[in-house]
């Protein structure tokens, strides 16, 4: 079991090293990449499938999970638009390579 001064440390720590590590990977990704469009493309092909798909479809699945009456199709609707969310998602961010 950890003490509590130790876990009171490591709680200050964590976030401190997180930040690190994304300023470190934004500045490392900022040096190494020429083309800024292709850092757009990726992040815009990424979230847009996000916010259209995936995450709808989780949330309504999630919002009546213990619905007991009412139509189940749209259950049904809900994670068959999650998983097309999982199928675009990389056939845009491989159209984005090619």
């Amino acid at each position: 079991m950890l003490c509590d001064d130790c876990l009171t440390r490591m709680l200050c720590v964590f976030p401190l090293c997180t930040q690190a590590c994304l300023l470190l990977g934004s500045l490392g990704t900022s040096l190494l990449v020429e083309d800024l469009g292709l850092i757009f493309g990726f992040v815009g092909a990424t979230g847009a499938t996000m916010i259209s798909f995936i995450l709808p479809g989780i949330s309504y699945y999630k919002m009546h999970e213990h619905m007991q009456e009412g139509p189940q199709w749209k259950r049904t609707g809900a994670l068959l638009l999650c998983g097309l969310g999982l199928v675009v998602m990389p056939v845009c961010t491989t159209f984005l390579f090619l």
